[in-house]
């Protein structure tokens, strides 16, 4: 945006201008986290005796946690109870 576009702004253009913006460089950041997930995926993929989703190698904000436990959201508590269970099930 040059400088005489920024002047000439209300705030509600300005807001609008940045909301976009703001909306793009989230985009692309996800973009990049997505992508790098993947590639853990098909690195740990090989080595595991069950089939993995993206999920269960890295979760990230943006995922839906109650979609992914059957629309129960999990306490802290159950949550580690399933880590544990996970990291016994690979012998950690």
């Amino acid at each position: 945006m040059s400088m005489d576009d920024f002047c000439r702004c209300t705030p509600s253009e300005f807001h609008e201008v940045y909301a976009s913006w703001l909306e793009d460089s989230e985009g692309r950041e996800r973009g990049m986290w997505e992508r790098m997930r993947m590639e853990c995926l098909c690195m740990l993929q090989p080595h595991s005796k069950t089939s993995l989703s993206a999920q269960d190698v890295l979760v990230f904000p943006w995922d839906d946690v109650k979609k992914r436990n059957n629309g129960v959201e999990l306490s802290h508590d159950e949550l580690m109870a399933r880590y544990r269970e996970a990291k016994r099930r690979v012998g950690l």
